[in-house]
């Protein structure tokens, strides 16, 4: 059904993930949406995760690979929408995934509210 209405006008993307909070794996899948980062705590450093797959509806066939990963207890998963990277400045540049690595180098390890203000 996904298939037959999307291919038609629209394209999805979608970002899966499944943590057990006993071990700290994460397993996830992408079907074409922005690569989430990683911010790991304990080393101050920023990962993308770039596994992904097709946009949902583009393919009838499209596989979906999975990934795993382990999180450490505060480390934080950062999802993010083509709507933030797009979003211009005061000068009509847009937002970027430089900007954003940067931002998120810079502020990850901040209470999540501020984090959320620096970023918005």
């Amino acid at each position: 059904i996904l298939f037959n209405t999307a291919h038609q006008t629209l394209y999805m993307t979608f970002f899966v993930a499944c943590l057990d909070t006993l071990s700290g794996e994460l397993e996830y899948a992408n079907a074409g949406h922005q690569f989430p980062y990683l911010y790991r705590s304990m080393l101050g450093s920023l990962e993308m995760l770039e596994v992904g797959g097709l946009p949902l509806g583009k393919s009838e066939h499209a596989e979906y690979p999975t990934a795993k990963i382990e999180i450490d207890l505060g480390d934080r998963l950062f999802l993010y929408t083509d709507g933030l990277l797009e979003e211009p400045n005061v000068d009509q540049d847009p937002f970027g995934y430089d900007h954003l690595e940067s931002l998120l180098k810079t502020h990850g390890a901040d209470p999540l509210d501020a984090l959320r203000a620096t970023l918005l």
